[in-house]
C-alpha cells in the first residue's frame, strides 16, 4: 500500500499530462467471496486464528477493497477518465500455494499431478492479467 500511494501522483500525473488514460490492474482471487475481515486482528495472530486459506481469502479481500476505494478516490480527484483500476480473478492457477498447505507430504505430487488437468498454467493464468 505504501509503494501505490508513492506512485499514484506519477501515474495520475502522467495521465492527465500525456492525454492518455492509464491502468492499474490488481490480481485477486475468489476466495474474497468466503473471506471474513478480521478488523480486530488483521494478522491473524490470535490463539488458533490462523489457517492458510483463511489468509489468502483475508488478502484478496482486502486488495479487492483498496482497488474499489482508489476507484472512489480517482472519482473524488476528478481523474476516473484518465486512470483505470480493476482487480481480477485469473483462474485457478497451478501454482506452489499448496505445497506449504497443512496436509501431509505424500499426497502433495498425486493431488497436483490430478489438479493439473483442471487447473491453469502459470503461464495461462498470467495471460489474464496481460489482457486486462
Amino acid at each position: 500500500f505504501e509503494f501505490t500511494r508513492m506512485l499514484l501522483p506519477h501515474i495520475v500525473a502522467r495521465a492527465r499530462s500525456q492525454k492518455t488514460s492509464s491502468r492499474i490492474i490488481a490480481v485477486a482471487s475468489n476466495t474474497h467471496i468466503i473471506a471474513n475481515m478480521h478488523w480486530d486482528d488483521l494478522q491473524l495472530k490470535n490463539p488458533g486464528a490462523f489457517a492458510l486459506f483463511k489468509a489468502y481469502g483475508q488478502s484478496k479481500l482486502s486488495l479487492i477493497l483498496w482497488v474499489r476505494h482508489l476507484a472512489n478516490k480517482f472519482i473524488e480527484w476528478k481523474c476516473a477518465d484518465c486512470v483505470t483500476i480493476n482487480s481480477l480473478h485469473p483462474g485457478i492457477i497451478d501454482t506452489e500455494l499448496a505445497r506449504t498447505a497443512p496436509t501431509p507430504s505424500v499426497f502433495y505430487y498425486p493431488r497436483k499431478w490430478f489438479f493439473s488437468y483442471f487447473f491453469k498454467t502459470v503461464h495461462q493464468g498470467a495471460q489474464t492479467s496481460v489482457w486486462a
